[in-house]
């Protein structure tokens, strides 16, 4: 095993990274199979299931300021905290859709691997249906404060933080920055 550069600190929250992925979908797989019933009468369920289960696990600031980009300088505090609600929710619904559209398919699971120079790390997790392209989803890791968070969420080679950093850039160029603090109904009232 070749640990190169790595702390043993570092490979320990690798393992517990990978241990939160891991576990977390076991559970929500679990969840997702004895909530069939009530899924298949209300399909709104899943957001339940998100928030009880995922929303715990990932760090919805950094991936608010990250969206922003140049405009989160632009905001006060409250604007901030209204945005990131709202872009909390508006991840949420997305994944939701994505766990709807699992079918059972086989969960394949890479090590940890170290990304970047801030000490984030990577959980790759991999659906791979029988027959079909395998769809990787990669979890970014946060390690910052003692917590393991996840700070983004990138299916099939798309960043979903990145994809909506554009969006909102051209939303905010588009209609200006009030108009969109008020497209969040988060905000409403700010």
């Amino acid at each position: 095993m070749i640990f190169s550069s790595w702390s043993l600190a570092s490979y320990g929250e690798n393992l517990d990274a990978e241990g939160i992925v891991r576990g977390t979908t076991q559970e929500v797989l679990n969840r997702l199979d004895a909530d069939r019933e009530l899924l298949a009468a209300d399909p709104s369920h899943i957001q339940t299931i998100v928030r009880e289960l995922i929303v715990p696990h990932f760090d919805f600031e950094t991936m608010t300021t990250l969206a922003l980009g140049m405009h989160r300088d632009e905001l006060s505090d409250s604007e901030h905290d209204c945005v990131t609600a709202g872009f909390r929710n508006l991840l949420i619904e997305r994944y939701a859709d994505i766990l709807l559209s699992y079918h059972g398919e086989a969960i394949v699971y890479e090590p940890a691997q170290p990304i970047g120079k801030r000490g984030y790390i990577v959980i790759r997790q991999t659906l791979d249906p029988d027959g079909d392209r395998p769809l990787p989803i990669d979890y970014p890791v946060n390690p910052e404060q003692g917590k393991l968070r996840i700070a983004d969420l990138i299916v099939d080679a798309v960043s979903l933080v990145k994809n909506y950093r554009k969006t909102f850039h051209y939303e905010i160029e588009k209609k200006g920055l009030k108009q969109f603090i008020d497209s969040f109904p988060e905000c409403n009232g700010q």
